[in-house]
């Protein structure tokens, strides 16, 4: 639809990653067609685009992958999702994303859960596991490593997100089948000492937010 939208909706919809929360993304496309007064036709039209998406994704080797046999798992979450995405309205989808918005959390261990699968997590190699790019800034303990030699001290196992350097759209708590999406930026340094470099500190952490 390159030539048949406004060129501001366009660059809008390219900033569907930096969305939150993820299950807010529907919302920021509808958000587009109604700020800028789309035809029915063009929003019919998104909307059939954006359910192509949908199964082009879980076509995807790596989504197929993640399908355990046998077992509901978050591909079957997603499977159904966009299934009844594809027989439902534009507005059906955003009193869903509005309902859903009150009452699931994308937030609490984040992406730490993937730091337990990392080799130098499972191997006890490293003391921290860092992640970035298009995240939301967060610590979390993954483990206590005990001395061998039966030393009192001990190796602690952090997750360390530094976030992303992209500007949020974060979709407004209140009424959010309203589609108000309030964007700021967060900057974060994440520092790591040797030795005693610092006076025996290990790490670290400052974040900053302005709009």
């Amino acid at each position: 639809m390159n030539k048949e939208l406004p060129r501001e909706v366009l660059e809008n919809i390219k900033e569907l990653t930096n969305v939150r929360p993820l299950s807010a993304s529907w919302l920021w496309v509808s958000s587009q067609a109604q700020a800028y007064n789309l035809s029915k036709e063009k929003q019919d039209k998104l909307k059939q685009i954006w359910d192509q998406i949908g199964q082009y994704f879980l076509a995807l080797e790596a989504v197929q992958t993640r399908n355990t046999k046998f077992r509901i798992d978050y591909y079957d979450a997603l499977f159904w999702a966009f299934k009844l995405s594809k027989w439902v309205s534009f507005e059906q989808i955003n009193r869903l994303t509005g309902w859903m918005r009150h009452r699931v959390s994308e937030n609490g261990v984040g992406m730490a859960r993937y730091a337990l699968e990392e080799k130098g997590f499972i191997d006890k190699s490293a003391s921290y596991i860092v992640y970035g790019h298009t995240h939301h800034h967060e610590i979390m303990p993954l483990d206590i490593i005990a001395n061998e030699d039966g030393d009192s001290t001990h190796k602690n196992q952090l997750y360390i997100n530094s976030g992303t350097w992209h500007t949020y759209y974060d979709l407004a708590l209140y009424k959010p089948i309203m589609k108000r999406f309030v964007p700021y930026q967060t900057i974060s340094y994440l520092v790591f000492y040797r030795d005693n470099q610092s006076r025996g500190q290990r790490f670290e952490t400052w974040q900053g937010t302005y709009s």
